[in-house]
């Protein structure tokens, strides 16, 4: 089946790239591109779509970072003089 399609000039430059790279027409790159990229499971499909939003804290970002600073314990190899 026949499909037009608008490219970029950046982007039509880099197909070129590949396409001469490889050995293949504009057309074989693109059709090869979108079959991987329609194969490769989404954010949904592959579980991290499940940890968007999953984060629950009610607290402002300034109260985590202080907090996480406050947790941190000293790295006894920076205490260490080298010289």
């Amino acid at each position: 089946m026949q499909v037009s399609i608008y490219l970029n000039n950046t982007i039509v430059r880099k197909l070129d790239r590949v396409a001469k790279r490889t050995g293949r027409s504009r057309s074989r790159v693109i059709g090869s591109l979108l079959k991987s990229s329609l194969e490769t499971p989404s954010l949904e499909q592959d579980g991290w779509g499940a940890l968007i939003g999953a984060w629950k804290d009610d607290r402002p970002a300034k109260d985590l970072v202080a907090e996480i600073y406050k947790s941190r314990k000293r790295n006894r190899r920076s205490d260490r003089s080298l010289f």
